[in-house]
């Protein structure tokens, strides 16, 4: 029984001090690492899009709206 616990210790041991390095070094972690793979591929392309199509919905509604203002109050 003392073995079993000693072995089990063991591994908990090295599972936190994995925990520990990945969050040190991102590196050492598969999911960290494809994380950051993802981001670096990225490139922004996405935020760019959005803020595009952002900007033209606000642009519309501007205009929308004081369309109505004019119409309302002529």
């Amino acid at each position: 029984m003392k073995e079993f616990k000693k072995a089990v210790e063991k591994r908990v041991d090295s599972l936190d001090n994995r925990t520990v390095a990945c969050q040190f070094n991102p590196n050492v972690c598969a999911t960290a690492r494809r994380l950051e793979e993802h981001i670096k591929a990225d490139a922004g392309k996405g935020g760019k899009i959005t803020g595009i199509i952002a900007c033209v919905i606000s642009c519309f509604s501007v205009a929308v709206t004081l369309i109505t203002l004019v119409v309302k109050g002529m």
